[in-house]
């Protein structure tokens, strides 16, 4: 049977450092894997005694998708390895590790550091990975071992991987290791969703894999296959879509560098409960669009060819750009619904054009689910679709979000502006500056919580409150405001919390 769901053990534990029970830890794992539901979809290679380049050498050559890594971590930020010659030890530090992951992540979309001391490690690769697994302090051999065969039983069940990290967690509960029970950390990459199993990670890595390679040559659609049983593809008229969210007044740049099909996919699959009748999860996003930057408002050329590569990077989405025009874009849409007539139950349309009004009648079996972003659809379009879904709501969710850091002596309008796009308005965020002068607003960490090295921060911004994101990041006279505030207490040497 083939095998989908590769899993690298990497363990390292030097003679000079304190004896670990690592075979008892990959024992666990491997029969607990054996005896899982879906223990035919995985392969576990195993690297022992590694050193660094022995990491590197392992994801070049197996391309795993879970990347496991036992041994000792440092309070200092790193993992211990074997060293060289007669270098007994050899410490990589957390940035090392990031960048390492960071460009060797095509294929990786988890990472378990079942090791001590590996908070610092997992931010540093979280940035670059889905799912990251660290420990916040010191875990017992026996704690190891039980959170780890319990989050792989959960993952070999087809569990989220949150369930899979819950029933990890449970696993310490039950067995009374008071000590180690809060130590395991979750860390989840800005604008993914932990709520899903790996049977749909797998799913989803294949796609991407494939619209990674396409899109160094241009965006193009991968596959127009038929689409799995419960599957719900979405597809998107492109030029439409884009046009919509420049009219609800939301700037070109940010558009351009944030707009995410992966964040409208998760959306969709969120709001699937509300909508009677409809069964299945998104499968994916076919975005068809016209070839240049044609009829979508403005974009400069350079704009429109980095959002379709980006974009088309993403995880389970595809791009198509060939029609000429919008309305060859909308005839493609129109053909594409034709053949998904034929092998899907339902599918989510993001388009306007009213001639497609004629297609949705044609395939009336076919329940078709209209996204609205800014409350314009055609009549005729609305009269003839199963049912209409308003996005207007929704938008922090069609975007994705990076949280940039920028120099304030050298903060200006443009910056500013992009440091207000790039923060979620569906989580509580801070502005921040730290001593040394570093911008940036804080996600993780807001109100009073850890200030040793911060100068001053403004109040908390509270999600849904528009204070951040793109659509507030649009408004000049507020990202002036916002940037006068922020230059005005550097200058004057403010510290602490300032409430404007």
């Amino acid at each position: 049977m083939n095998k989908t769901i590769k899993t690298l053990f990497v363990s390292a534990n030097p003679t000079n450092t304190s004896r670990l029970a690592i075979d008892e830890e990959l024992r666990a794992i491997q029969s607990i894997m054996r005896a899982a539901e879906h223990r035919d979809a995985f392969e576990m290679v195993i690297a022992p005694a590694a050193r660094p380049d022995d990491i590197e050498q392992a994801l070049l050559e197996h391309k795993p998708m879970i990347v496991h890594f036992s041994g000792h971590g440092s309070e200092t930020g790193g993992l211990v390895f074997h060293g060289e010659g007669e270098r007994k030890a050899k410490l990589l530090d957390a940035e090392a590790i990031g960048d390492l992951f960071g460009l060797l992540k095509k294929n990786v979309r988890i990472v378990i550091l079942n090791a001590c001391y590996s908070e610092a490690q997992a931010r540093a690769i979280v940035r670059e990975i889905d799912f990251v697994v660290g420990m916040k302090d010191t875990l017992s051999d026996v704690g190891a071992r039980k959170f780890a065969a319990s989050f792989y039983r959960g993952l070999g069940f087809g569990e989220t991987i949150r369930t899979a990290f819950g029933l990890g967690v449970n696993a310490l509960k039950r067995e009374g290791l008071v000590n180690d029970e809060d130590v395991p950390l979750l860390l989840v990459r800005t604008g993914i969703s932990a709520d899903v199993g790996l049977p749909d990670v797998a799913g989803r890595n294949q796609v991407t894999l494939g619209a990674s390679r396409e899109a160094e040559a241009g965006p193009r659609l991968q596959s127009r296959s038929n689409v799995s049983v419960g599957a719900i593809p979405i597809l998107v008229c492109g030029d439409d879509y884009l046009r919509r969210l420049l009219n609800v007044k939301i700037e070109i740049g940010h558009i351009a560098r944030q707009v995410s099909c992966r964040g409208l996919m998760q959306l969709l699959d969120a709001r699937i409960v509300t909508i009677p009748g409809l069964l299945g999860a998104c499968s994916s996003v076919e975005f068809l669009c016209s070839g240049g930057a044609i009829g979508t408002g403005g974009f400069l050329v350079s704009q429109w060819s980095s959002l379709l590569t980006r974009i088309g990077g993403e995880v389970g989405v595809y791009v198509e750009a060939s029609g000429a025009t919008s309305k060859e874009v909308a005839a493609g849409i129109g053909t594409r619904l034709e053949e998904l007539s034929g092998s899907a139950s339902s599918v989510f349309l993001a388009a306007s054009e009213p001639s497609l009004a004629a297609v949705l009648r044609a395939h009336r079996h076919l329940k078709v689910v209209l996204l609205d972003v800014c409350r314009d659809l055609p009549n005729d379009l609305r009269n003839e679709a199963y049912a209409v879904l308003e996005l207007e709501d929704d938008l922090p969710a069609l975007f994705a979000y990076s949280y940039p850091r920028f120099d304030v002596r050298k903060l200006d309008e443009p910056t500013c502006a992009e440091l207000y796009a790039e923060a979620d308005d569906r989580h509580h965020n801070q502005l921040r500056v730290t001593k040394d002068g570093t911008v940036y607003i804080s996600k993780d960490e807001v109100g009073a919580e850890n200030l040793s090295d911060i100068r001053f921060r403004f109040e908390t911004y509270c999600a849904g409150n528009g204070y951040v994101g793109p659509v507030a990041a649009s408004k000049s006279g507020y990202v002036r405001e916002q940037l006068a505030d922020i230059r005005k207490a550097w200058e004057a040497g403010r510290t602490g919390y300032i409430d404007y």
